[in-house]
């Protein structure tokens, strides 16, 4: 064993045992025990009674201090320890007159009366009603070793002495019960400990003292049958067991023999079954025994010792192997189940798969994504984040048959396991089903929340023939339902699979953030009634060391899955206000427009972070502008309103972007407290070749005006869409026409290059 590992071995033995006692009562007994035991070693007189008395001092302060003046385990141990003590005293009074050979007497009353109290308390401990009680298969280890210990010192300790006294009901007789019932004592002690909760180093001082007591009383008998007075050497023992016993009551640990049990765990070490099987050879052992009756009676005495703890052990190892089958199957399920939901996890979904394949016909395969789940768990907290899966769980089981199987994959993934299909319809309108279930609200800690689903459909055999395939063909589908208008998409060939560089992206993208390489970069709003740039809206750029410009759209996305969206959003706020601030000073009265994600927006302390940010920077609140999009604010419409209020409080200008996407309630509008729309670009592009876009454009700007709105429109990208929405009282434009996102370095002079040019235009 290394040096470290004995350091170690050392540690944690001095944390399981001290300190020795709780509270000054208790490290006052070990000062005064210490004490006495010193004058002991000086041959004071009374040293060995003031222990005695000590001891059970120590027992009362225990007991005291566990149940107060409730009965319990401890006062019958300390009941019992008192009634030692006073046999002590009575038997040291008799064999000081030379009397003790004489008959049963007052110490013998008071021994048994001690040792059915020390029973009392240890089966006070094993069925204790508020611990729980301890199992009795625990008590067959601690009788087996009763009956075949015994039986071995009976024959080499007791059976000689009994040879020698006289006939029953003589008290030497009477006398050798003692060890036999020391031997009951123990036995139920080893039933105490088999209960792991219950080992401690109080129930070793217990046990020791027990052992120390047996081990003294056995020696006694066997020297004397209980009829003379004891050899000194034997006191230290019997002392022993006395301070054991009030040291195991004043033991910070004593609380564990109360311990709450687990009905089902008894311990079953091989440390245990060794003493066990040694316990089974002590009898054939006992036939080497000097005195002992007949060659007959011996083998038929050990031959029925021996089957009866044989046939206690079996019926122990019987229970034992019983229990290990009941764990075995337990870890099986446990393994293969979600504790959250109960339902089957991933190790289980290519099983269910494959069973379902098994059954004929086609099998369908629905994976289901939980749209904007981490931005729960953000706002929420993981707790909300359970409640909401198991909510989810449960109805989706509800809306599915019993054929069907509802599997957790973890995160926010389930999968659905459709078998005996006749037709792509059928799983088609199961998922129509499940997503049926989620239009009503889900509440979590007083917030409403409408959830949706993005849900990939695979059926095999047509999709493929194994079940991995089939479950990752329908993972493929599930990230095209993300586009899809009612969340729902089948497997196709065409579909795009995961390029392996987006998993590399994933990596770097938490480096990129620490180490600087995300920039913005700012595209001009021009005000269209006097073509002037009124502002800026901030664009995140990622500039890789060796890939270069990674697009928006490829990193962006990621950021919303991998719970980074918060730390980049605080990063954008500081990097934009910094250079609004710097415009601020220079001359030039901009504002800069920042987009918020779906778990900013739903982030209790957005607020607080906007209002430190603008403090920090210098910067008028009415200069920041805030875009959210209609799909997030709709998230969580009670947190969302609070958030947003909040912001609008301090003077922040808030927008509502890609307008004519989302929800489109304008009705849900008026209770916003925005000030502008944003008309999303595909209203644009298509304003001078539809009529219908050109009217929803014309009624949308009309309708914001009315409600003390501005529009801004989106994805300008020719002269003529520009005059177009200048004529239809449109606010403000941004657009490639204009000029594409730039550097703020360049920005004063594309501002000046915009305005010239649409001035010779004016």
């Amino acid at each position: 064993m290394s040096r470290h590992a004995i350091a170690e071995a050392i540690t944690a033995t001095r944390r399981e045992w001290f300190p020795l006692a709780s509270g000054r009562l208790g490290h006052a007994w070990w000062v005064f025990m210490l004490a006495v035991a010193a004058l002991g070693l000086i041959q004071w007189r009374w040293y060995g009674g003031t222990l005695l008395i000590g001891s059970t001092l120590g027992l009362v302060i225990g007991a005291a201090q566990v149940h107060g003046r409730r009965r319990g385990p401890w006062w019958w141990v300390a009941a019992a320890h008192a009634l030692f003590v006073a046999g002590a005293f009575v038997q040291s009074d008799m064999d000081a007159a030379g009397t003790s050979a004489r008959g049963l007497s007052a110490a013998d009353a008071l021994y048994t009366a001690a040792t059915a109290a020390f029973a009392a308390g240890l089966l006070g401990f094993i069925r204790h009603r508020t611990s729980g009680p301890i199992a009795w298969k625990g008590l067959l280890d601690g009788v087996v070793v009763l009956l075949c210990a015994g039986l071995l010192g009976w024959w080499l300790f007791v059976q000689p002495t009994l040879d020698q006294a006289p006939p029953f009901p003589a008290p030497h007789r009477f006398r050798t019960l003692y060890p036999v019932a020391d031997l009951g004592l123990l036995a139920l002690a080893a039933w105490l400990a088999s209960a792991p909760e219950t080992r401690s180093p109080s129930l070793k001082l217990l046990v020791l003292g027990l052992v120390s007591w047996t081990v003294a009383d056995a020696v006694y008998h066997a020297m004397s049958f209980g009829g003379a007075t004891p050899p000194t050497l034997l006191f230290p023992l019997w002392l022993l067991a006395y301070v054991c016993w009030g040291a195991a009551a004043l033991h910070p640990s004593r609380h564990r023999l109360l311990a709450i049990r687990d009905a089902s765990r008894v311990d079953g070490t091989a440390g245990r079954f060794s003493l066990v099987a040694l316990a089974m050879l002590a009898a054939p052992l006992s036939l080497l025994a000097p005195a002992r009756p007949d060659a007959v009676t011996t083998a038929i005495i050990v031959v029925a010792v021996i089957s009866t703890a044989a046939l206690l052990l079996w019926w122990r190892l019987r229970g034992l192997r019983g229990q290990v089958d009941r764990q075995h199957d337990a870890l099986v399920v446990a393994a293969e189940t979600d504790p959250l939901t109960g339902l089957p996890n991933r190790r289980r979904l290519l099983d269910v798969v494959a069973r379902a394949m098994d059954a004929g016909r086609k099998t369908a395969v629905l994976v289901i994504d939980i749209d904007r789940f981490g931005a729960v768990n953000e706002a929420y907290g993981h707790a909300a984040g359970d409640l909401l899966l198991r909510e989810l769980a449960h109805r989706w089981r509800v809306a599915l048959s019993s054929r069907d199987a509802l599997v957790y994959m973890g995160a926010d993934e389930f999968c659905v396991v459709m078998p005996a299909l006749q037709d792509a319809a059928q799983a088609l309108a199961v998922a129509h089903r499940l997503q049926e279930s989620l239009r009503d609200a889900v509440w979590l800690d007083g917030a409403k929340l409408r959830m949706a689903a993005s849900m990939g459909l695979s059926i095999g055999p047509d999709d493929g023939d194994e079940p991995g395939v089939l479950v990752h063909r329908a993972t493929l589908g599930m990230r095209r339902a993300r586009q899809q208008q009612d969340g729902i998409a089948r497997f196709t060939q065409d579909l795009p699979r995961q390029d392996p560089r987006t998993l590399l992206l994933l990596n770097e993208l938490r480096d990129a953030l620490a180490d600087g390489q995300l920039r913005l970069q700012y595209q001009p709003k021009v005000r269209l009634h006097d073509m002037r740039v009124i502002g800026v809206e901030a664009l995140l750029r990622w500039e890789h060391p060796q890939k270069g410009t990674v697009p928006p759209g490829q990193f962006i996305p990621l950021m919303e899955h991998t719970g980074l969206m918060p730390e980049v959003t605080q990063y954008v706020l500081h990097l934009a206000l910094e250079q609004c601030a710097a415009w601020q000073r220079a001359g030039m009265a901009l504002t800069v427009a920042v987009n918020l994600s779906v778990c900013s927006l739903l982030d209790g302390t957005l607020s607080s972070e906007v209002r430190g940010q603008l403090a920090r920077a210098e910067v008028l609140a009415h200069r920041l502008v805030l875009e959210v999009t209609e799909s997030a604010a709709m998230s969580d419409p009670a947190t969302s309103l609070a958030t947003l209020h909040a912001l609008a409080a301090q003077g922040v200008k808030l927008s509502i972007d890609d307008y004519g996407t989302g929800y489109s309630s304008l009705a849900y509008l008026q209770d916003m407290p925005v000030e502008e729309l944003k008309l999303d670009k595909s209203f644009i592009v298509n304003l001078r070749k539809h009529e219908a876009s050109a009217a929803i454009v014309g009624s949308t700007i009309r309708l914001a005006r009315k409600l003390g709105m501005q529009v801004v429109a989106e994805g300008v990208e020719d002269a003529e869409t520009a005059t177009a929405l200048r004529k239809l009282h449109c606010f403000a434009a941004q657009g490639y026409w204009f000029s594409p996102p730039v550097d703020a370095a360049a920005l004063p002079g594309v501002m000046a290059d915009i305005e010239r040019r649409l001035a010779r235009r004016a």
